[in-house]
Order: structure tokens, then sequence, then C-alpha cells
């Protein structure tokens, strides 16, 4: 009897004696126990008292209180069997106790019955996961036999519970078992509590379902919780899913929070997701999506094999330090707004593109965020904000569409450059020996970057944009339907019971919410899948993490007169995936082998509607109208089809021929502005011009300096002195002198110390000097003797060293001319008191240049004194006046009043020559260093000393190289005109590399004449050429940047372009001028193409005015159309 209580029910009340107690259970055979109130009192009173022992213990052991009250009844709990009869004994019909002790035995029948068949199932199915010789079919026969059984016995157990178990009327399960078909097997449960008060209403409800086939199985769970009042409404809901099958498993969950009241609401959702792929591949992505009343903002986190990526949602990003409201850079409508930005290195390559109409930036300070006293000038404003314009900011202008931002602090140090150098294998091969700070290597997707030593950062993965999705596979054949199961024997007519239902969950690609599906339908064992304006459901979900999924769900009732289903309406579709954003294009990596697949092409941009504009100044009345006097032109864009077009930016207009033209507007200085500072805090004297340690700089249309200090930006420009280096040590030689004649060597002497200081021996040895004696003219009796001393300092006590002597030699006086004549030559060497006549001196080891030595000598030194020459082992003096030198030239001067000490240094051996000079305080003003190195390599210096302006032009500019040029040129009036020119400079650059891949995995970097930092362009002219008239196809050469074209068809793209080099097509008359591209490339489908914005790669762009044309890297985009 342990089995009775088992299943749940519900009671219906409000009835009286004589009417039917429902009691419904959602049964596997939906049955419906239909009892008067005079037959529970009726079976409860007679089971008590005549039925089973086994009934009579459990009878005993109930405690029901029911009461009757205005034909409501109401079961509560339990009394014992005599409190029961008691309460109930008004209502006694002992004319059914018969029957009803016939129902209770056919259940205990049933039991005895229904678990002899469960052991055999259960033993069946146990061989059958043995692997036994057992078919699904038998196994399905089986089933479908034992399930009559299995249902008239929950039948029966229903009929007996609404006789014993407990009653309920605040709940509703519902628990439907399919019956096992051939390929698939599925449970579902339906969980609901509802709870209303007129309008305002309450509900929980749980929806669950497990399905497994013979080569999947997934589960799936809605959990919904509602509250309404009025116009009051709020919802969590959670959906979970796990599916797994032979190739891969995935489990997801999605948790949404709502509330709105009337037209305003708000929500948040996260969205979480796990797949793993028998290939290896895995992802996992993590989303959290917030609204209130349209506005969104959101994060994503995912990962998978080729890396991971954070992406944010909102108006405004933001990001705080903790402790303040300071905001370093926030992004707003796509815009990036920083307020303090330290940047490195930046490296133009060709420059173009540049209109010739130039827009000028006016800084404009005001005393808060809404601009109130807004100026030109800094004074005590804390506020600024920059106004772009053609034309410099007026306080007529006001400061409508300025957005004031409180100043901050100084910015920090500039950061290093970023330079990709290839890709490699392994972190064990990054070349740190060979590498400088700021370069990178790619690794997989991840880049390392080189900060110095053996230090390599990874900075993070490098990743080009996601492709697209495959197109999806057709679904597999339905399993042939097993074969009909024996017949059961027929039981005990039960009571009416509840219509069956059966849960269908199905799913939807598309990457914006799908229309509620329409449709479908379920006959017991087959589904067909509804479908939206978006495409048809399926009840497979997708196992790619690329893919943005929906869900929708609905319960279908079966009638069991007819045996009919009916949809009771499918959901509104939740987003259970989402697809990630794009990347940012990777970094380009080395060029390796063609691999199978090829790079995904670019994304392409939405159509849109273009319309070219035209206006006279630039800013007013534009037109798509030409009245013959425009002189700018612009387009504008339409990309929502609402008729509402964004203009773009304007730029000189070119027309056809014949078109007069009128002068442009006049354009606007600029003037820089640059001062100098002690502290950083003040101008030094002469207000700001005399040089300091800090300068201080800004840039507008105003001749005049201002003398607020404030208005400049800062910059300290020398460094503190050095700390003193330590003394060498001092050293000394000379000779000491033996006091008087002597015809024996007096032997060695010795002494104690030396004294720097006064230059005095102490403790030499009797007899001994430091000054000669007078010697006698030389005969044999006339002996002198002298030694040569040698001192180094010793650390303690200062300025004194410890002596030590060489041997005695012995000295010689003269009073006469004396000569030496050489017996191989006849020359001689003559000393005559202090004059010395003689031709070569050498030393001993001395040995002259030979032919492969230059001028140097071999070995030794030697001064001839005839010719002037002199030749040692690091210096020469030829008889000719050349000279050469080994080592390190310093020539230097004394410091002037603006200038510290001056060196000139030549470095033969490093083929350089070095022009510097050191800091100088004059007046309390400190003038720094600067130096300049000229070498065969290249040319450096860091001091900007040179005036640019004359002093009477009333202009202050200085530069570290002023270069001018001045000639006398004249050109035919027939040459080409630009072909020949003067210049100032001219620099060029070449690459003699090799392209051939040595060694593997490199290849030559691009050249450039020149690399400049900050650009200011006081009149820019780009290099034009005029295309010759012809039919054959022009090759368009790689020295020009504007190419104007009359009568020529078919033009040729540059074969060997730079990165980011730009090629501006401008067509004067004619017919409409083709332009290709003839560039290789392993990108597929960008061979000889061009990517033009908008339509993809094609073969060719027609040219009706002009077209603007950039180098990717890979391949030319067309960027400018007419």
């Amino acid at each position: 009897m342990a089995l009775l209580g088992s299943y749940p029910i519900i009671l219906t009340s409000s009835i009286d004696s004589n009417d039917l107690l429902v009691v419904s259970q959602d049964s596997p055979t939906g049955e419906t126990l239909n009892m008067s109130v005079g037959q529970i009192t009726d079976f409860i009173i007679n089971s008590g008292a005549a039925g089973s022992a086994e009934n009579q213990d459990y009878i005993n052991s109930l405690k029901t209180n029911i009461t009757f009250n205005g034909g409501i009844i109401s079961i509560e709990g339990y009394y014992n069997t005599s409190e029961t009869a008691n309460l109930l004994s008004s209502k006694a019909d002992t004319s059914l106790v018969s029957g009803l002790s016939s129902r209770v035995s056919t259940v205990e029948n049933s039991i005895v019955t229904t678990d002899t068949l469960l052991s055999n199932h259960i033993s069946l199915y146990n061989s059958y996961t043995s692997a036994t010789a057992v078919t699904l079919g038998e196994l399905n026969s089986l089933s479908t036999a034992n399930l009559g059984n299995i249902n008239q016995l929950t039948l029966d157990l229903a009929t007996t519970n609404a006789r014993f178990g407990n009653y309920s009327s605040s709940y509703v399960i519902n628990n439907m078992i399919n019956s096992a078909i051939e390929s698939k097997v599925e449970i579902s449960t339906f969980n609901t509590l509802s709870a209303s008060v007129g309008v305002n209403s309450a509900s929980i409800s749980l929806n669950e379902s497990a399905i497994a086939t013979e080569t999947s199985a997934r589960v799936y769970s809605t959990n919904l919780l509602t509250v309404s009042i009025g116009q009051a409404n709020a919802l969590i809901e959670t959906n979970r899913v796990a599916v797994a099958n032979e190739t891969f498993a995935r489990v997801s969950q999605v948790n949404a929070l709502q509330a709105s009241v009337g037209g305003n609401s708000s929500s948040i959702t996260t969205n979480q997701t796990a797949i793993a792929n028998v290939d290896g591949t895995v992802d996992a992505l993590y989303s959290l999506d917030v609204t209130a009343n349209g506005n969104v903002a959101g994060m994503k986190l995912g990962a998978s094999n080729d890396g991971s990526f954070v992406s944010f949602l909102a108006n405004s990003f933001k990001i705080y330090n903790g402790t303040t409201q300071e905001v370093p850079f926030e992004v707003v409508g796509g815009a990036v707004k920083i307020k303090s930005a330290s940047i490195g290195n930046v490296a133009f390559g060709n420059i173009t593109g540049v209109p010739t109409t130039f827009q000028q930036c006016t800084t404009v300070y005001a005393n808060d965020i809404n601009g109130s006293g807004a100026s030109t000038t800094r004074g005590t404003r804390n506020f600024v904000a920059w106004f772009n314009n053609i034309n410099l900011w007026t306080p007529s202008e006001g400061v409508s569409g300025l957005e004031f931002q409180q100043i901050k602090g100084e910015p920090g140090p500039d950061g290093s450059s970023v330079t990709i150098k290839g890709t490699v294998a392994s972190v064990s091969d990054l070349p740190s020996a060979t590498s400088t700070i700021g370069d990178g290597y790619i690794i997989g997707t991840d880049l390392y970057v080189f900060e110095g030593g053996t230090t390599w950062v990874n900075v993070g993965t490098v990743q080009g944009p996601a492709g697209t999705n495959g197109v999806n596979g057709t679904n597999g054949a339905d399993g042939a339907n097993g074969t009909n199961g024996i017949d059961g024997t027929n039981g005990v007519d039960g009571f009416n019971g509840n219509d069956g239902t059966y849960t269908s969950f199905v799913y939807l690609i598309n990457n914006t919410a799908p229309g509620t599906p329409q449709g479908g339908t379920f006959n017991g064992s087959t589904e067909v899948y509804p479908s939206s304006p978006q495409g048809t459901w399926s009840d497979e979900p997708s196992a790619s993490t690329q893919d943005t999924e929906w869900v929708s769900v609905t319960r279908y009732s079966n009638n069991k007169s007819d045996n009919s289903w009916t949809n009771s309406g499918w959901s509104t579709p939740s987003k259970i995936y989402q697809k990630g954003a794009t990347g940012n294009n990777g970094a380009a990596g080395a060029n390796g082998t063609n691999g199978t697949n090829g790079l995904n092409g670019l994304d392409g941009v939405n159509g849109t509607s273009v319309r070219v504009e035209y206006s006279y100044d630039g800013i007013t009345n534009w037109s798509v109208t030409q009245t013959g006097v425009e002189r700018y032109i612009r387009t504008s864009t339409d990309t929502n089809g609402d008729g509402i077009y964004v203009p773009g930016p304007a730029s000189k207009y070119i027309p056809e021929l014949g078109v007069e033209y009128f002068n442009g507007i006049d354009g606007v200085s600029s003037y820089i502005h640059i001062k100098y500072s002690n502290d950083g805090v003040s101008f030094t004297g002469n207000s700001g011009e005399d040089v300091g340690d800090w300068i201080g700089q800004y840039s507008d249309s105003n001749q005049n300096d201002s003398t607020v200090f404030s208005d400049y930006k800062w910059k300290k420009i020398a460094g503190t002195d050095g700390a003193q280096g330590v003394n060498g040590l001092k050293t000394k030689t000379g000779l000491v002198w033996y006091s008087a004649n002597s015809a024996s060597n007096p032997g060695q002497p010795s002494a104690t110390s030396y004294n720097f200081t006064n230059n005095t021996i102490t403790g030499l040895s009797s007899g001994w000097s430091l000054s000669p004696p007078i010697m006698q003219p030389g005969t044999a009796s006339n002996l002198y003797w002298t030694s040569t001393y040698n001192v180094t300092e010793q650390a303690s006590p200062a300025n004194t060293g410890t002596i030590s002597f060489e041997a005695t030699t012995q000295a010689f006086g003269f009073d006469q001319v004396v000569t030496f004549n050489s017996l191989s030559t006849n020359s001689s060497t003559v000393i005559n008191g202090q004059n010395i006549t003689t031709g070569i001196i050498q030393s001993s080891n001395y040995v002259a240049p030979s032919s492969n030595n230059l001028n140097f000598s071999t070995q030794g030194m030697g001064v001839d004194l005839n010719d002037g020459s002199i030749h040692a082992e690091q210096f020469y003096v030829n008889a000719n006046g050349s000279a050469g030198f080994g080592g390190t030239i310093n020539l230097t001067s004394p410091a002037t009043t603006t200038r510290g000490i001056q060196t000139i240094k030549l470095q033969p051996d490093l083929g350089s020559m070095e022009l510097s000079h050191a800091s100088q305080t004059t007046g309390g003003i400190t003038y720094p260093s600067g130096v300049t190195r000229l070498s065969s390599q290249g040319m450096y210096t860091n001091n900007a000393g040179l005036d640019v302006y004359s002093g009477t032009l009333g202009l202050q500019a200085k530069t570290s190289v002023h270069l001018t040029g001045i000639s006398n040129m004249r050109e035919s009036s027939t040459a080409v005109r630009g072909e020949n020119f003067l210049s100032g400079l001219y620099a060029r650059a070449i690459n003699n590399a090799l392209d051939n891949n040595t060694p593997a995995g490199t290849r030559p970097v691009e050249a450039f004449g020149a690399v400049i930092e900050d650009l200011r362009a006081d009149g820019l002219v780009q290099r034009a050429k005029n295309v010759p008239n012809g039919t054959t196809t022009y090759d368009l050469p790689n020295n020009y940047v504007i190419y104007f074209v009359y009568n020529r068809t078919n033009l040729n793209l540059p074969n060997q372009p730079k990165m980011g080099q730009t090629v501006k097509v401008v067509r004067l008359g004619g017919s409409n001028n083709l332009v290709r591209s003839t560039m290789q490339t392993a990108v597929p489908g960008a061979s000889s193409k061009i990517y033009s914005m908008g339509d993809g790669f094609v073969s060719s762009v027609s040219v009706t005015y002009s077209e603007e044309f950039i180098f990717q890297g890979d391949y030319w985009v067309r960027v400018k159309a007419d």
C-alpha cells in the first residue's frame, strides 16, 4: 500500500453532497476520477470497518479532517477511522461498498501483475544494454505491451489515491511519459502554481523535457515567474539547454529579468554557452545586456581555440580609476574621446589625400562646462574645447556645438611604438639578441613585444574577422516505425481522464529576433515543425558559437475521444545564443605557403544612396545643381533610406576644361609661439625669449605672442648635470743626479716618498739631488751619474706616492759643438748648445709604412726633418700636407655666454665627426647643450638653435637643420612641368635587399626617403603627371600622386606600391577611363582586382570625374568615388 500516495492530484471544490467531486490527475493515460461526496464518505467509513486487515491498518493510520459547509468540502489532514465515521455519518451510502471493495481488489491485482511485467521489462532492457541479441523492436514491443498495464495501474492507483491520499487545491503538476518508439524516447513535465485576485495575478511555471535517441540526447528546462498588477508587470525567466551527440556537446543558459509600468520598461539578460566538439574545437561565451526604454548596454566575453575577446556595447564607454570620477578616455557615438594622451613614434609614408582647403583648430577656454566666458585666452579658465573649421573661432561664433572638458594635468612620457617584424613558431624562437625595444613577433594568434634584455610581453590576440557561416546540412531521413506490440488484456473501466500533452521546443538561426512561429502539427508520434518569415524552425539546436539562435516552445494537448492534438500557441522567441562581434583586423603576418583555405574577404558596407553636392565657398549653399561658379565639391550619403543625407568632407572642385575660375578665398596664416622657462612655472628673462631648461609652445592665427604662461604647452628640454667624476691618480717621471763626479758608479739611489704638491722627494740617498751638477768638459776622469725615477700617487695620504728608481747611467758634459757622423751615408747630426741639426729622427723599432697600410708606420715612429713628414702607427703627416689619424681627435674651445665648452671630435675609426657644446648658465638662465653627429651612415642633431626667419620679420622660429636651396635655374618652355625642380632638400631611400625569402620567413622592408613625426607642411604640393593620350593600356609610374587623364581609356595602377600609397586619377575629358590593377596576391579573389567600398572586388573602376585609390598592403582599395 506504500504506492498509493505517490501520484499528485488536484481537487476542485464548491460542490454539494449530490454533486460529483472531480479529482483530476495528469497521468500517462490522462484519467479523471469523478465521485460524489456520498461515495467518498461511504468508502472511507466502510473501508475502515469492513476492509481487509491491510486496508484497516492503513485507514487506522489516516487522520483525515473532512468538513462540509454550504456545499464546499475541505479535506485538510487526517483523522482516525472513528472520528471520520462520526464526521460523515450523515452522508453514508452503503449501496456502494461492494463496488468500491471490488475496485480495491482490482488495484491490488494490477499491482502484482504490473510488478511482474516491470520486472520482465527491466530484465529485457538490461540484456539489451549488455549487447545481447535483443533488438530495439523487441524492446519496443514489450514496452508497448507493458504500457497498457502501467497505464491501468496508474489509473487504479489514482482511483485509490483519490480515496486515501492527500488533497490540495494549491498546485497542479503535469507528468507526461511518452511511449518508447523505434528511435526516440521523450519525457516532459509541466508544473504550474498560480494565484489571482481580480486582475492581479502571480504565477510560477516549470517546463522540463528530456529526449534521447540512438544518436543524441538533450534536456530543456524553462522556469518562468510572473507578477502583474494593473500596468505594472515583472518577469523572471530562465532557459537551460544541454545537448550531446557523437560529435559535440553543448550547454546554454539564458536568464532574463524584465520590469515594465505602462510604456516604460527595463530588462537584464545574461547568456552563457559552452560547446566542445570531437575535433578538438571548443567555444565559450558569456554575454550581459541591460536595457532601459530602448537604451542598451552590454558586454560579451568569448573564448575558443583561436583566442579570446571582450567587447562592449554602450552609447558611452568610460573607464574610471576607482577612487575619483577621472575618465582617461570614453567612446561616444562611435568616436573615441581622449582627455590626455601620450603618443610614441608616428611614421608617414606617401602623404596624399590632403585637401587644398585645410580646416583649422581653435582652442577655446571657458569658466565651466557650459562655456560661460568663452575665450581663446586661457587666463584662469579651467575648461577647454576645440573648434574645427576652415575659419578660426571668434566670440561671435558662440559656444553651440562645442563640448567643454575640464583641463587635466600634464601628460606622461611618450610610450614606445610597436613594429611587427614577422612570425615565429614559439616563445623560444623570439630573437632577443637582435631585437630592439618595440619589435613585435606573432606566435599563433598572439603578439609578443620586446621590452629590452630578454623580456617579451604577450599583449594579446591578433585575429582577423570571423568567416561566414557554412550552409546547414539537410535533415536525415526518419527511421522506420517499430512493429506494433501485442495487445494487452482489457482492464477494469476507469473514470474519464484528462487529455495528454506534448511539449515541443524548436530553434531558428537568425541575426535578429524572428516572428512568432506559425503552424506546426503533432499526431502523437510525428511532428511537423512551424515556420516564420525568416525560415523553418527545427528541433535541433545549432552547435556553432558563430550563430545567433532563438527558441520557442508550445504544448500539444490530446483529445482522447478522437485522438486529435491541439497546439496551445507558440511562445515569443527567446534568444539563447548571440553571435560575437567581428574582431579587429589582425596585424599582417609574414608571407607563407598557400593554404587550403584563403582569407575571408572584407565585410561589405551597407548599401547607401550617394549624391554629389557643389558650393561656392565650401561652407554654405550646397546644391546638386552646377551653375558654373562652384569651387568646392563633396559627397553626401543616405545610409538608412530615409532621405536624410550626411555630408562628407569638402574638397576643392576640379571641373572640366573650358570653365572660367575665380580666385580662392584668402588663407589664414598660422603662427607658432615659443617661450622658455627655467622652472616650468614662470618665463625666463626677456619675457621668456631667453633660452631655458623648459620650452613652451602653442599655435594660432595671431602673430603676437601671448604673455599668459598657461597658454603654452611646456616640456622640459634640459637634463640635469651629471655627478663630478672621480679624479685619476697622478704620475711623475724625472731624473735625479749625483752631485759630484766620480770615477766609479755610486749605485742606484733610493727615497721614501714623493710629494706632488711641492714636487719634493723625501729620504733621497745622500749625494743625490733633483738638480744636475755643473759638469766639466769631458775628460776621462770627469765622470757624472744620473738615474730615472717613476712615481704613482697612492690613495692615502693624498698627493703622495711611492718612488722607484731605474739603474744608474753615466752622463757627460760638453762645452763645444758635438757632431755625430753616419758611417753608411754622407749625413750627420750636429748638437750646438740648444740647436740640433739632423735629418731623420726615429724610434729604435721604427718600420716604414707598407704599401697596404696607407701611410701609418708598420711599427714605431719616424720624423723626417728633410721633407716634414711624420709616420707613426696611429697617425701620419705626409710631405704634401695630407694627414691621417687612427684614433679620436678632440678640438675644444672655451665656453661663451650661451654655449658651454665647445668640442669637435673626429673619430676616423668610426668614420664620424661630432660637434657639441655643453650647457651654460648665464645670468640665471641655463642654455641647453647640443650635439650634431656626421658619419658615413647619416647625421644626427638634437638642438634647435638655428634661426629660421630674419630678425627684421618680427617672427620667432628655431630649427636643428635649416636648408635653403638657392640657385638660378630655368627650363625650356616646352619641358614637362614639374620634372625639373629646385629643392632645399632631396631625400631618397633604396633597400637593396632581395625579395627571395632569404633567410626564410623574411621580406625586404619598405624604404622611405623621409619619415617625419608631426609633419607641418606650409604649402603642400603633390607630384602630378599628365598621362599621354593614346589607345593602348598605360602603366601609371610609381613616383606620382595625381594623374591627369584626357584621352586614355585603360590605366594600370602602379605594380610596386608601398602600403598606404595613394593614387588620384582625375579625368579632364574624353571617354571614361577604366582603372585596373595587375597586383598578384594570396588573398582569394583579390589578384588583379580592386576592392571598391560597397561593391567588393571588381575588375576595373570607371572614372567619371576623379577617383582615389590607397594600397592596403595586398591589393588596391578604391576609397573615393565620383
